[in-house]
């Protein structure tokens, strides 16, 4: 069992109520089911190991929480308030404290959100 299990069980009884408002965006459990199963497919066909998410918070964080989840790997949230050298340091630590089961997978799959004066917030 893991996390992905909360977002299935209430897809499953109420897929149309809301589960996440981000700005105008509103998402029901249903859809956040389809887009973090949609992630994860992504997410395995890419075989990363791991999933790190650099971003200021939106529905982004949501689905790639629940599509690593789905896919097996560990998500890794990344603090976009760090420094480059310090995100660096984080991401060299978690590489090699992880396990290595998946030897023949690429390390890291680092979805970007590119935030600017219109990007939406929650």
């Amino acid at each position: 069992m893991n996390i992905s299990l909360i977002l299935q069980m209430a897809a499953d009884a109420e897929p149309g109520r809301i589960g996440l408002v981000c700005e105008a965006r509103r998402w029901s459990y249903g859809d956040l089911l389809r887009a973090a199963r949609g992630a994860a497919l992504n997410i395995s066909k890419s075989t990363c190991a791991h999933v790190a998410l650099l971003d200021e918070g939106s529905e982004a964080a949501a689905i790639a929480l629940f599509a690593a989840a789905i896919a097996g790997v560990p998500y890794v949230p990344l603090n976009y308030r760090l420094a480059n050298a310090d995100l660096g340091a984080l991401l060299s630590r978690a590489r090699s404290n992880s396990a290595r089961p998946r030897q023949t997978r690429r390390h890291w799959s680092v979805f970007r959100r590119i935030t600017s004066p219109e990007s939406r917030r929650c």
